[in-house]
């Protein structure tokens, strides 16, 4: 079953390839199965979270665990939708929508998918990497629904399907050679950085620290650009998805150069690793950051289209204003 469903799949943004190498195949309609399969791992985010930041941060990490549901079609057509199911250590689930079809059908899948999430009254609906149909069906349905929507990131996705040309790696090499002689150097991120690193990240929050000790430096690829004394002063890293991000030059060193000899180092260690004979390399940048959408245009990658995080939680007030409303268009 596994492996049809990986045939039926549409065309995946790359945030999913990882959740469609390996499929668990479920119907979201079968609430009971998938609460009891998200249960287990609510509750042991829930301790996490209780225990605090620190005791997280000593704690191993555990692999993200990831499921694929269907959103059965209408008259026993095919598949509308498939939600991914990606639950970590300390967050709880997330969730990705992937619908079929032009956009017309590509919202009323994602509607469908977002009606049965909704009935499970989970007391939070985070989503990755949502197309904009998707984000559409959201807006309209999920308040409706009694949710109240605490955080909208749209990010254009950028690609790049093959290794850098020839002419960026060798500015890289003279870039890299002309900053060594004014004493900054390459290097990856070490254990001792994550405090910095966690403290310049816009997305920072009680479980970042935890999360980039555990989960990114001394598992995944990083870079690093130091000054004379050793301090991290640039760095971007890989994220557990295969995307990248993070990439942050310190106040006092922009403007020489440094984003971009640690992004194309970043690059070049991904390749070197075998990244694109699994698929394309990509990262998601917010849509307000224009100097790093600007650098990766740059570098040759191609700019395909707008995906969104968000994060809605229930509310008592909205659900009993929702449930007037309807009630009142029904009377």
């Amino acid at each position: 079953m596994a492996s049809a469903l990986r045939l039926a799949l549409p065309q995946l943004p790359p945030c999913h390839n990882q959740h469609a190498s390996q499929l668990d195949p479920v119907h979201l309609t079968d609430a009971p199965r998938l609460l009891a399969a998200l249960r287990p791992r609510a509750a042991a985010a829930a301790a996490a979270r209780a225990a605090g930041p620190a005791a997280a941060a000593a704690a191993p990490p555990a692999p993200p665990h990831s499921q694929v549901h269907v959103v059965a079609g209408e008259e026993g057509g095919p598949p509308e939708a498939y939600v991914l199911v990606e639950e970590s250590n300390h967050a709880g689930p997330r969730f990705g929508i992937i619908a079929r079809g032009p956009r017309a059908a590509a919202r009323r899948g994602s509607a469908r998918a977002l009606q049965e999430l909704a009935a499970l009254r989970l007391e939070q609906l985070r989503f990755f990497g949502l197309p904009e149909a998707a984000v559409e069906a959201a807006d309209d349905l999920l308040p409706r629904s009694g949710y109240v929507r605490r955080y909208h990131n749209p990010c254009w996705q950028y690609v790049l399907p093959q290794p850098l040309a020839a002419a960026a790696v060798e500015r890289w090499r003279d870039e890299a050679r002309r900053l060594g002689e004014r004493g900054y150097r390459l290097s990856e991120l070490q254990p001792s950085d994550a405090e910095t690193v966690d403290a310049r990240w816009p997305y920072r929050s009680a479980w970042s620290l935890p999360f980039i000790q555990t989960r990114i430096i001394g598992r995944l690829a990083t870079a690093c650009a130091r000054d004379a004394a050793g301090r991290p002063v640039a760095w971007a890293v890989e994220y557990e998805d295969g995307s990248f991000g993070m990439l942050h030059t310190e106040e006092d060193h922009r403007r020489r150069g440094l984003g971009r000899l640690v992004l194309v180092a970043l690059v070049q260690r991904l390749v070197a690793r075998g990244a694109l004979a699994r698929a394309p390399l990509f990262a998601y940048v917010v849509d307000s950051n224009e100097p790093s959408r600007r650098l990766l245009r740059a570098l040759g990658f191609q700019e395909t289209a707008v995906f969104s995080w968000q994060g809605w939680e229930r509310d008592d007030g909205a659900a009993a204003a929702a449930a007037a409303a309807a009630a009142g268009n029904t009377s």
